[in-house]
C-alpha cells in the first residue's frame, strides 16, 4: 500500500510542477550562474588536468542525503523531462548502496522513471547533473544477473566529483599502480554484476554521458563494458575520473566499450580493467545494421590507459570498424597473452579501421608469448584485415615482447598483417625490444610488414631506430615481395631488415621523385651494406668493413674513431663523421708503409669492383685491371707505393655503380706518401706554428697531424713523428 502511496504522490508533486513551469512561475536553472560547463563546449579540450565543472560551491536542485533517495532521484528524473531535457543538478552528501531484495539480487528501487529493475536510470529526456562529492553508489550485486548494472543511461548523464583531482590521481596511479582504487578518496560507481553489456554505466543508444571525475570500479559484465558500455548512436565524453578494476569476462573493453558509438577521451585514468577478449582497457567496436555495418568513432587527447589485461588481443585499446584518432595521452603498460598488448586496429562487420596517430605515447607494453595463435606479435600496435594506421606524430617506444617457446615473433612496436596497410609520416619508434627462446628466428623489432599482401608507405620525417631483436639492431623488417612505397620528400632515418629470401633487388617504389643520396634516409640493420640508388629505386649494396682499419672524424678538435664510441658506418655516418669531416667519410688506423695489395685485401671488399687515387688524383688501382703509367707489381711494394693521406678509395656495383667514396688518412703522413719521414715532422712543426693553414687543412691531413690528440697540433706532436723515425716509438700506440 505504501508503494501506491508514493507513486500517487510522486505523480501529484509531477503534475503541480507542470503547471508551474506552464505558467512561468517556477523554473530551474542548473547551467547559469552555478559553475557549470556545458559538455560540447570545444573550449573543453580535455588535456587540461584542472578542467573542473564546479566553482567554489556546487548548488544543486536536489540532493541525496542516505534518507529517501529514491523519491528524491525520481523527482529529480521528472523534473528534468518536464523542463524539456535542461540540466538538473543532483549533490550526493552519502553513499548509497543498494537494498538487498533477494538472496542473490539487489535494487535502488522499483520500476519507475528513474529507475529500471533495480537500477538507477536516466530516461530519454532527461539531463541530469550528477555530483558525487566523494561518496559511493553502490549496487552490492552478490552475483551476477540481467539488469545487473549500477546505472541506466538513456538520456543525458554527466557524472562529476567535487573530490576528485586529476593530479592527486596521477600521483597515486604513478606510485602504486595497482593500489589506486584504494588509496584515492573520491566518489565512486561500483558493485554493479551484469549478465549482458554494463556492468557499472550502461549507455543506450543514442544516450550521452559526459564524465569529469569520481571512480567507476570493481564492475563486472559477462559480455562487454566492465566499467561502462555505450550502445549503438551513443556518445561518451571522458573528460577525466578513473575507471579501474573491472571486467568484461568473456568479451570487450574491461573498463570502457562502445558498440557502433562515439568514445572521446580527454583525460583520466583507465587502469587494471580486465577482458576476456580484445579491449582490456578501451575498445570500441562496429555493429552490424540493417543496411550492413555501422561504424564506431574514438579520439584520445590525453589520459593514460595503462596497465590494463587482455587474455587475447588490445589489451590497452582495442578499435575494431572505427574512425580513430590520438591526438596525446599514453597507452602504457598494457599486458596480453597473445598479441597487440598496446592497440589493436581491425576490421569489424565489413568495416576497416582507420587509426590516425598526432602525437601521444604508446610504450612499455609488454606480451608473453606463449603460443596461443599465428599472429604472434604487435605489442605496440598490431594491424591487419584492410585496416590502417598512419602516424604523423607521437612516439612508440620500449614494448616488450619474450617468449619461452619456439615460436616466431614480429613488430614489438608496430606488426603490420593480412592486408594490413602502414603509412609513416612521422613519429618515432625506438627502444623496442624481441627476445625469443631460440635466439634467431623473430624479426621486426621496430616495424614488421610480416605479409606479402600488406603495404607501407613512408614520407615526411618518421624516425624508426634503435630497435633490437636478440640484442641485434632490427628496426623495419620487410617480408619477401613487399616493397616501401614513397609517397613524397624524405626527410627520415629508418633502418631496414629485409627478410633472409628477399633478394638482392630494390626495395621502395617511388623513390626517385624528389629525392637524392638513399644513405641520408636508409640503413641496413646489417652495418656492411649501404642504401644506394639503383636506377630509381633504392637497394643495399655490400660496402667497406675491416677488422684493422677504422672510420674516423674530427670533432671538438680531436681525432675520434668508430669502434671506440659504439657508431658504424652507414648508420651513423650522417650524424658524425659526413657532419664533420666536410661532408666526407675517411677510413684511417692506417699504418704507414701499407701496400696497394695488403690494403685491398684488409677491407673485406671485391677487388674488382674497387677503384684507388693518389693524393693527386691520380688513378693507382682500377678494379684489377692495368693502369697507364702504373707498374702493377709495385701493388705489392709497400716502400715504393704505399697507400697514403689523402688517398681516395671507391666502390661499385656489379653493374659498375658508385656505390661510396672514402678519403684515407694515415696517422704520421701529413704530405701523403704513405710513409713517415723527415718532410712530415717538418711538416706537422709548420701546421702547429701557424693556426691559419691548420683551420684550412683538409680533415684527413688534420686527423693524420693530430697524433698526441690533445685538441690541436703542437709541437710535441713532430717529436712523436721524430722518434718514430728513430724507431723508438711506433706509431700504433697513439691510434
Amino acid at each position: 500500500m505504501t508503494k501506491y502511496i508514493k507513486r500517487a504522490g510522486i505523480v501529484f508533486f509531477a503534475l503541480v510542477l507542470f503547471f508551474l513551469l506552464m505558467a512561468g512561475i517556477f523554473s530551474v536553472n542548473a547551467v547559469e550562474g552555478n559553475g557549470i560547463i556545458n559538455a560540447n563546449d570545444e573550449s573543453i579540450v580535455g588535456n587540461n588536468s584542472d578542467t573542473t565543472l564546479i566553482d567554489d560551491e556546487f548548488v544543486p536542485d536536489f540532493t541525496l542525503t542516505g534518507v529517501s533517495n529514491y523519491d528524491v532521484w525520481e523527482t529529480a528524473v521528472i523534473t528534468s523531462i518536464l523542463q524539456a531535457g535542461d540540466p538538473v543538478k543532483v549533490l550526493m552528501t552519502a553513499n548509497w548502496t543498494a537494498d538487498l531484495i533477494e538472496s542473490t539480487k539487489t535494487s535502488f528501487g522499483a520500476e519507475e522513471k528513474g529507475f529500471y529493475n533495480g537500477e538507477i536510470c536516466v530516461p530519454a529526456g532527461a539531463n541530469i547533473i550528477l555530483n558525487l562529492n566523494g561518496y559511493t553508489i553502490n549496487r552490492n550485486q552478490p552475483i551476477m544477473i540481467a539488469n545487473g548494472a549500477v546505472i541506466v543511461v538513456r538520456g543525458e548523464l554527466t557524472i562529476m566529483d567535487s573530490k576528485y583531482n586529476f593530479d592527486t590521481a596521477n600521483k597515486l596511479f604513478n606510485a602504486l599502480p595497482t593500489g589506486l582504487k584504494y588509496s584515492l578518496n573520491v566518489g565512486k560507481i561500483t558493485g554493479g554484476k551484469n549478465n549482458g553489456d554494463a556492468g557499472g554505466i550502461y549507455c543506450g543508444a543514442n544516450s550521452k554521458l559526459n564524465v569529469y571525475g569520481g571512480m567507476v570500479y570493481e564492475n563486472y559484465a559477462s559480455t562487454s563494458g566492465g566499467g561502462i558500455f555505450g550502445d549503438i548512436g551513443s556518445e561518451i565524453n571522458f573528460y577525466d575520473g578513473v575507471v579501474v578494476n573491472n571486467t568484461a569476462v568473456n568479451r570487450f573493453g574491461g573498463g570502457i566499450a562502445v558498440s557502433a558509438g562515439t568514445l572521446n577521451i580527454h583525460n583520466g585514468i583507465i587502469a587494471n580493467n580486465i577482458c576476456g577478449t580484445h579491449g582490456a582497457g578501451v575498445s570500441a567496436d562496429s555493429a552490424s545494421g540493417a543496411d550492413g555495418g555501422l561504424k564506431a568513432f574514438f579520439k584520445m587527447y590525453d589520459g593514460i590507459i595503462g596497465y590494463n589485461y587482455s587474455n587475447n588481443f588490445g589489451a590497452g585499446l582495442a578499435i575494431y570498424g572505427v574512425d580513430a584518432e590520438l591526438h596525446g595521452g599514453q597507452i602504457i603498460n598494457n599486458q596480453s597473452a597473445t598479441n597487440s598488448a598496446g592497440v589493436t586496429v581491425w576490421k569489424s562487420n565489413g568495416i576497416p579501421t582507420y587509426f590516425k596517430i598526432f602525437d601521444g605515447l604508446i610504450a612499455r607494453n609488454k606480451l608473453d608469448y606463449l603460443g596461443h595463435n599465428e599472429d604472434n606479435g604487435g605489442v605496440g600496435l598490431l594491424v591487419g584485415d584492410q585496416s590502417t594506421i598512419e602516424m604523423l606524430g607521437g612516439e612508440i617506444s620500449e614494448n616488450v615482447m619474450t617468449s619461452s617457446i619456439n615460436k616466431k615473433m614480429n613488430g614489438a612496436g608496430i606488426n603490420v598483417i593480412t592486408r594490413g596497410n602502414l603509412i609513416l609520416k612521422g613519429g618515432t619508434i625506438k627502444n623496442n625490444i624481441i627476445t625469443d627462446s631460440n635466439g634467431k628466428i623473430s624479426a621486426g623489432a621496430g616495424v614488421a610488414i610480416r605479409d606479402a599482401n600488406c603495404t607501407i608507405q613512408i614520407s615526411g620525417n618518421p624516425q624508426l631506430f634503435d630497435n633490437y631483436c636478440n640484442g641485434k639492431n632490427s628496426d623495419l623488417y620487410l617480408c619477401s615481395n613487399t616493397k616501401i612505397a614513397i609517397q613524397d620528400n624524405l626527410n627520415c632515418h629508418i633502418g631496414v631488415e629485409l627478410a633472409e629470401n628477399y633478394g638482392t633487388g630494390t626495395f621502395t617504389t617511388g623513390y626517385g621523385a624528389g629525392n637524392t643520396n638513399p644513405s641520408e634516409f636508409f640503413f641496413s640493420n646489417d652495418g656492411a651494406r649501404l642504401a644506394t640508388l639503383n636506377g630509381s629505386e633504392v637497394s643495399f649494396e655490400n660496402t667497406v668493413e675491416s677488422e684493422i682499419y677504422d672510420y674516423i672524424y674530427f670533432e671538438n678538435g680531436k681525432r675520434n674513431n668508430y669502434k671506440d664510441n659504439n657508431l658504424t658506418h652507414a648508420v651513423n655516418d650522417y650524424a658524425k663523421s659526413k657532419q664533420v669531416n666536410g661532408g666526407k667519410l675517411i677510413l684511417g688506423n692506417i699504418l704507414p708503409n701499407t701496400s696497394v695489395n695488403t690494403f685491398i685485401q684488409n677491407i673485406n671488399f671485391d677487388r674488382t669492383k674497387v677503384k684507388l687515387y693518389d693524393s693527386n688524383n691520380k688513378l693507382i688501382y682500377d678494379k684489377g685491371n692495368s693502369v697507364t703509367g702504373v707498374d702493377s707489381s709495385l701493388y705489392d711494394k709497400r716502400f715504393e707505393l704505399a697507400v697514403g693521406t689523402g688517398w681516395r678509395l671507391e666502390t661499385y656495383t656489379a653493374s659498375g655503380a658508385k656505390i661510396e667514396e672514402f678519403a684515407l688518412s694515415v696517422l704520421g703522413d701529413s704530405n701523403g706518401d704513405g710513409r713517415i719521414s723527415a718532410s712530415d715532422v717538418t711538416y706537422i712543426r709548420e701546421i702547429a706554428n701557424n693556426t691559419e693553414l691548420y683551420n684550412n687543412l683538409n680533415a684527413e691531413i688534420k686527423l693524420a697531424s693530430l697524433i698526441i690528440n690533445k685538441g690541436k697540433v703542437t709541437s710535441a706532436d713532430s717529436e712523436i713523428v721524430l722518434n718514430v723515425i728513430a724507431q723508438k716509438l711506433t706509431i700504433d700506440l697513439f691510434y
